[in-house]
């Protein structure tokens, strides 16, 4: 498998989002670092929480579609709504602590107690 010596967590959305890191970065990949074994226990779990059948193809940007309209818009002089910003965050939380409940949580709707 491309990439296995390499941990790579992202959640792709669309088939060009799949990358190689080795391709992509070349030579600026560290050839080993450290991590404690809460680190790689959380993500392995998280991984196996989140692993499902996925087709990447059966997907459309939408985001890419919408962009490309804005261009034409403006190419063609078209009035361009703005769009509101985003509410800003301001919610500070622990990384360890948001994977391991969003764990705990996929393995609870995965594993219902009955």
């Amino acid at each position: 498998m491309p990439g296995e010596a390499v941990l790579h967590l992202c959640l792709p959305h669309w088939a060009d989002e799949i990358r190689v890191p080795h391709r992509q970065l070349g030579g600026i990949l560290p050839e080993q670092t450290t991590s404690s074994q809460r680190e790689l226990d959380t993500a392995v779990q998280l991984i196996e929480a989140m692993a499902i059948g996925w087709a990447p193809h059966d997907y459309r940007d939408t985001y890419q579609q919408k962009v490309r309209e804005l261009i034409e818009a403006k190419r063609s002089d078209t009035a361009i709504e703005k769009a509101l910003p985003p509410p800003r965050s301001t919610a500070v939380a622990d990384l360890m602590d948001a994977l391991q409940a969003s764990v705990e949580e996929a393995r609870a709707a995965r594993n219902p107690r009955k």
